[in-house]
C-alpha cells in the first residue's frame, strides 16, 4: 500500500525525462517554435473568396493565395514573390484596387511612430502578372480613388495624387 505512491512518483518522473525534447539555438531562431497564423486576410467584394498573405519559411518567399469561404480550400495563388525579382525583400501589406484587378503592395516599411510608416509601393496587375514600382521614394498612406484610376498619398507632410494612365503626380498641398 505504501509502495503505490512511490511507484506513481517514479512512473511520472520517467515520463517527464523521456518527454523532453532537445532544443538548439538554431531551432529557436529558425522559427520552429513560432505560432502559425495568417498575416493578412482580405475578403473580396463580389465573390465568396478571400486572400491571405502567406510566408513559406522553407524557401523564404511570400504568396498572396486565394481561398474559398465555403470550402476553406486554396483556389489559386495570385502572386508569388519567387517569380517577381522586384519583391525579393517580401511584402509587408497589400490592398486591392476598387475593381480588384490590381493589388497595391507595400514593401520595406520604415516605422515612424506607432501606426505611422513609410514604405516602397508596387502595383501588381493580376491579369498580366506584372509588378511595377510606383515611386523611387517611400510614401505614406496611399489610397486608391473610388474609380481606381488615381492614387492619393502623403510624402514629406504633403498630399499628392498620382494618375496611373498619365503617370503624372500632382501636388495638392504645400
Amino acid at each position: 500500500m505504501k509502495l503505490a505512491p512511490l511507484f506513481a512518483f517514479v512512473l511520472a518522473l520517467q515520463f517527464t525525462v523521456f518527454a523532453q525534447q532537445k532544443i538548439t539555438v538554431e531551432d529557436i531562431y529558425s522559427g520552429a517554435f513560432r505560432a502559425k497564423g495568417m498575416d493578412e486576410l482580405q475578403a473580396l467584394k463580389n465573390t465568396n473568396q478571400y486572400t491571405v498573405l502567406n510566408y513559406d519559411r522553407s524557401i523564404q518567399t511570400m504568396q498572396i493565395d486565394l481561398y474559398d469561404f465555403a470550402t476553406l480550400q486554396k483556389v489559386s495563388t495570385l502572386l508569388d514573390t519567387k517569380n517577381q525579382p522586384l519583391l525579393k525583400e517580401g511584402i509587408d501589406s497589400y490592398v486591392f484596387s476598387p475593381n480588384e484587378k490590381q493589388i497595391l503592395l507595400a514593401a520595406n516599411s520604415n516605422q515612424i511612430y506607432r501606426h505611422s510608416f513609410t514604405a516602397e509601393y508596387y502595383l501588381y496587375d493580376i491579369a498580366a502578372k506584372t509588378v511595377s514600382k510606383l515611386f523611387d521614394f517611400p510614401v505614406q498612406e496611399p489610397t486608391f480613388s473610388p474609380d481606381g484610376l488615381q492614387l492619393a498619398y502623403a510624402k514629406d507632410n504633403n498630399l499628392f495624387i498620382y494618375n496611373f494612365a498619365t503617370k503624372i503626380t500632382t501636388q495638392i498641398t504645400t
